[in-house]
């Protein structure tokens, strides 16, 4: 898309940080810049004496927190007092309504469990796709172009050779890809890898890099990552266990990106011992990313939950600077949720006595846009069966609205989100996740959640063939997440999802689909305006000029839409201090027609005008 010249002036400019509230405080410990060298240029295509072992860690997530085996535990009660019911329907009355379009299987399971999915796609339509032991591109058809395990990909002597725990992104600001897997489960033998694509085309090979697990000093393993992006950095956050394999922090790597994507010295810092302003510790911290095409940033928003077994309390955090600042801190704060939450019993499935781990309740996906954080993660939904959690929080005034999806008989877990809305004001998404029972076998799913947060009924990606046993005994593992990617080239909302679901031979099968939204809302009605907003020349040749004023401290989102309600580009995504605005954008690269100008301000809508370009 070509960009649309911008010209932004703005009276009494000031991007506000989160640290600017009173509800918030300094809540880490923050490193001194630190560096590490690139270790080369990763391309899979080399001679490699590593072969590819599968050394697997069988310990079920309950293990971690005896408080979410007890939780479990009270639940299954619960459940076994309704399990003569029949799973009953959603109430499915929302506006938008997911499709399945183009699926095909994805990495091939080879042994190492559970998958942990994850996937991205770039502009170009290349698709990265990774579990626990290989690494795959593939077309949007479906055509698989490179396959190899990620030992012999990394190719890496100084690491142990078990590596797990895999994600990926793509950088729509730089378009590129990020990548991190772990390598190692044992305190001082365990580190954090890191893959930068030299190009947008992944088979140009990656510049890899590593950090030692223990980076803050303990003598700890790393395990279950998250990684996010803003204009200027990435991030990603480790959970840390002692030797005794006891949870003990949380560490978060801020990290520039440039320099990386052209594999030079990585500069970076960490945060370690970090607590909301309550002084609750946090768990699984997630770095949210741009749920669109547009990067955010300075800093990057992170979201966790102050209990894994259950709460009714949620973490925001915000790191306030990119590092070169000099001035970043990371201040969060926990946000009271209602309903609350708590996990659920293990997962039925056609295989009596031999239960899926249902895992807990850290966030398992998010994204951030409009000044809204999105998240979901597995809880309990009724009667000890599990379903979807899925969160608002709204960055400015710290409140949450949230929602439980699910069905009572049904078990539904791993949820990954993404964003599907038709402008930034509409807050849809799909919402991917597996699911089982005693008659389900275990299979792959996708339901939509429109503006208002109303569900649509689920759609089958990938149902089961048979259940899943591996020889573990009860609980099997059924996973550890699902992956989602926004797929910003088409004109219509698209997604890329890539899941699990139970095979004939009792195995992990590995799926990926495209989804696309069907939605009965019009862009022109997604919000009435509620302020006076002045745009001149209406009609116009070249130049457009909008003023107005925002009267609270508030993300102001200004796009232009075409009459079908597609996205043509978003012009600002800003925070703003109350104040007198006026911006101007050249019109030439647009062609003559009707179009509409929206400007949102936090959750309410300043104008909703056509706009006539002659």
């Amino acid at each position: 898309m070509k960009k649309i010249l911008l010209l932004l002036i703005i009276l009494f400019v000031t991007v506000v940080s989160f640290a600017q509230s009173n509800a918030v405080r300094i809540v880490a410990h923050q490193s001194m810049p630190l560096m590490a060298e690139c270790k080369g240029l990763l391309t899979g295509i080399h001679t490699t004496n590593r072969w590819p072992v599968r050394l697997q860690n069988m310990e079920n997530e309950d293990n971690i927190f005896p408080a979410v085996k007890n939780m479990k535990e009270k639940m299954l009660a619960e459940k076994k007092k309704s399990s003569a019911i029949i799973a009953n329907k959603i109430e499915a009355n929302g506006q938008v309504t997911p499709v399945l379009s183009t699926n095909f299987s994805g990495n091939q399971f080879d042994g190492s469990y559970p998958s942990d999915n994850t996937i991205a796609i770039s502009n170009s339509g290349k698709i990265v796709s990774v579990i626990n032991s290989n690494i795959c591109y593939f077309t949007t058809t479906g055509t698989n172009t490179f396959s190899q395990d990620v030992t012999q990909f990394t190719n890496d002597n100084s690491v142990s050779s078990f590596l797990f725990d895999p994600k990926v992104l793509y950088d729509a600001g730089s378009d590129r890809f990020f990548m991190v897997m772990l390598a190692g489960y044992t305190a001082g033998n365990s580190d954090i890898l890191l893959y930068f694509s030299k190009t947008n085309n992944p088979t140009d090979g990656w510049w890899y890099y590593t950090i030692s697990a223990g980076v803050n000093g303990a003598n700890a393993w790393a395990d279950y990552p998250n990684i996010g992006v803003s204009n200027n950095e990435v991030y990603v956050t480790v959970n840390q266990f002692d030797s005794n394999d006891n949870f003990a922090d949380v560490v978060a790597l801020q990290i520039p990106k440039t320099t990386c994507y052209a594999g030079g010295t990585m500069n970076f810092q960490y945060y370690d011992q970090i607590q909301d302003d309550a002084g609750h510790f946090t768990f699984s911290l997630y770095p949210i990313s741009s749920g669109n095409d547009t990067n955010y940033g300075p800093g990057i928003y992170m979201v966790s939950n102050t209990d894994p077994s259950g709460s009714n309390l949620l973490q925001l955090f915000q790191i306030s600077d990119d590092m070169s600042s000099s001035s970043e801190q990371l201040f969060g704060t926990s946000i009271s949720t209602t309903p609350s939450f708590q996990i659920g019993a293990n997962a039925n499935q056609p295989a009596p006595g031999n239960d899926l781990d249902i895992g807990d309740c850290r966030i398992k996906g998010g994204f951030f846009l409009n000044g809204i954080a999105h998240l979901v993660f597995t809880a309990n939904y009724v009667s000890g069966w599990n379903g979807i959690f899925y969160s608002r929080i709204n960055t400015s005034n710290f409140t949450a609205t949230s929602f439980k999806y699910g069905k009572n008989g049904e078990d539904w877990g791993y949820p990954a989100i993404g964003w599907m809305g038709k402008n930034s004001n509409d807050k849809s998404t799909i919402i991917a996740f597996t699911k089982s029972n005693a008659s389900i076998k275990p299979q792959f799913d996708v339901l939509a959640v429109d503006d208002a947060g109303n569900s649509s009924t689920e759609i089958i990606v990938k149902q089961g063939a048979s259940y899943i046993s591996m020889g573990q005994g009860s609980p099997e593992r059924w996973g550890d997440y699902t992956g989602m990617a926004k797929y910003h080239t088409p004109t219509s909302p698209t997604a890329f999802v890539f899941g699990i679901y139970g095979t004939s031979a009792n195995d992990y099968g590995n799926w990926i689909a495209k989804i696309t939204v069907n939605s009965s809302v019009n862009a022109e009605t997604i919000a009435p305006e509620s302020e006076a907003v002045s745009v001149y020349p209406n009609p116009s040749t070249s130049w457009f000029v909008v003023i107005f004023e925002n009267h609270e401290l508030n993300p102001i989102d200004i796009s232009i839409f075409d009459l079908q309600g597609k996205l043509i580009k978003i012009l600002v995504n800003e925070k703003l201090k109350p104040g007198d605005f006026k911006f101007s954008f050249n019109t030439s690269e647009l062609a003559k027609g009707t179009y509409i100008l929206n400007i949102q301000s936090g959750n309410k809508n300043l104008k909703n005008e056509k706009i006539i370009i002659q």
